[in-house]
């Protein structure tokens, strides 16, 4: 269920996502991001620019201030970052900081 109001399509429900991809053979992307911080602006406006580019994966956006467990989890420390979760939940790709959208499209293995 897409409930992230300033990200179309994304979610806040990681287990969910996780669940619909393990059924449906898609990774999942999440992004974590913190409030307020100009980098995950930045990267939050990049991915939302990407659109259609990430229909095929299950997305989810995680303020990282009020999930820290999760992002520990996926070795996260700091925002923003981007995980790439295999449909069987194993981290596929990880990178942290503000990236770019060539940056984003290689990592996500975009074409």
């Amino acid at each position: 269920i897409a409930d992230v109001l300033d990200m179309n399509g994304w979610t806040s429900d990681l287990e969910g996502a996780m669940a619909f991809a393990s059924a449906n053979g898609q990774r999942t992307l999440v992004f974590f991001y913190r409030e307020g911080d100009a980098a995950s602006e930045r990267t939050k406006q990049t991915l939302n620019a990407m659109g259609r580019k990430l229909s095929s994966m299950q997305r989810v956006a995680i303020n990282i201030a009020k999930r820290k467990d999760v992002a520990s989890r996926l070795g996260v420390s700091r925002a923003p970052a981007v995980v790439v979760l295999e449909p069987s939940g194993q981290i596929a790709a990880r990178e942290s900081g503000e990236l770019t959208r060539l940056q984003l499209v290689t990592l996500l293995q975009l074409k």
